[in-house]
């Protein structure tokens, strides 16, 4: 349960490759040893304190964000407020990262 964030955006690396494995085939949402909606939305916020070798790309952090998108998944806060403010949060960044994608 580490809460750095270099630990969480290895976690949603680790999702991510695990995703890309076809895992998701055989494992359900509630499989993983983390709340992958929950370090999506941390290690997204918490980005900028993240170091270079565990940082997330833009394209991951896309993927990231839209496969908590496709799932629609409860972030994993305990508290509706904290989940309703992460969702915003989540859901600004995937439109920033989609006009930097059509700016670019």
């Amino acid at each position: 349960d580490d809460a750095w964030p270099d630990a969480r955006a290895c976690r949603v690396r680790l999702s991510l490759a695990g995703l890309d494995a076809g895992c998701d085939a055989f494992l359900g949402a509630d499989d993983w040893p983390w709340d992958f909606g929950e370090e999506v939305a941390l290690a997204v916020a918490k980005g900028g304190a993240v170091h270079a070798r565990c940082g997330l790309s833009r394209a991951d952090e896309r993927r990231a964000l839209a496969e908590l998108e496709r799932r629609r998944a409860n972030l994993g806060f305990r508290d509706d407020e904290a989940d309703a403010s992460a969702r915003r949060f989540v859901a600004n960044r995937r439109c920033a990262l989609a006009r930097a994608a059509d700016d670019a």
